[in-house]
């Protein structure tokens, strides 16, 4: 099977996130705050309005490198479309054969 065609559960990324999780599904929150004093700030984000704090999940910073990993495995970046400040600048992309960016 191709590897763009690969199903998400047979993807590598998929699996190393299916181990990480057998280590996190124990962790309780208070011992993760209690590790990363930081925690509340540092897994945040916010971005057009929109505000999100994943840091009261079982997420550590290997649970982010395993998601980004699938992320790329899986074509993301090329699945999304640009965020409309990109497409109404009209400069996006432009050079890359990327033609979303003039339209």
């Amino acid at each position: 099977m191709n590897p763009a065609t690969k199903s998400l559960t047979e993807r590598r990324a998929w699996n190393a996130l299916a181990a990480h999780h057998q280590g996190v599904r124990e962790l309780h929150l208070r011992q993760l705050f209690a590790d990363d004093p930081k925690r509340g700030e540092r897994m945040t984000a916010e971005a057009v309005g929109i505000y999100l704090d994943y840091s009261k999940n079982r997420v550590t910073d290997e649970t982010l490198k395993l998601l980004l990993q699938l992320a790329d495995e899986s074509g993301l970046r090329e699945r999304i479309a640009l965020p409309r400040e990109e497409r109404e600048s009209g400069d996006a992309g432009r050079g890359q054969g990327d033609e979303r960016a003039s339209n």
